[in-house]
């Protein structure tokens, strides 16, 4: 598990991986925005994005894998609703 979160910090760092230059600027980014849902739980924060359906997560400091981010985005592909997981 821990392998597979250093991974994804990994990408998290790349605009193409989230969209953002870092997991830090996406996070200040998401609680600028009036319209997303932050909240804190079990060593993550999650942020959101309902008018993107998308949900964030970011590990908090002391976490082995921090910083980083988890976008989870709600997609139609080939007539199929997926997730796509950056």
């Amino acid at each position: 598990m821990i392998d597979f979160l250093i991974i994804l910090a990994a990408a998290a760092t790349t605009a193409d991986g989230i969209g953002y230059p870092s997991a830090a600027t996406a996070l200040e980014a998401l609680k600028a925005r009036g319209d997303v849902a932050i909240s804190e739980e079990g060593g993550w924060t999650t942020a959101d994005d309902k008018a993107n359906r998308t949900l964030w997560s970011f590990t908090l400091p002391g976490h082995p894998a921090h910083p980083a981010a988890v976008r989870r985005t709600v997609v139609m592909e080939n007539g199929q609703v997926s997730i796509r997981m950056n």
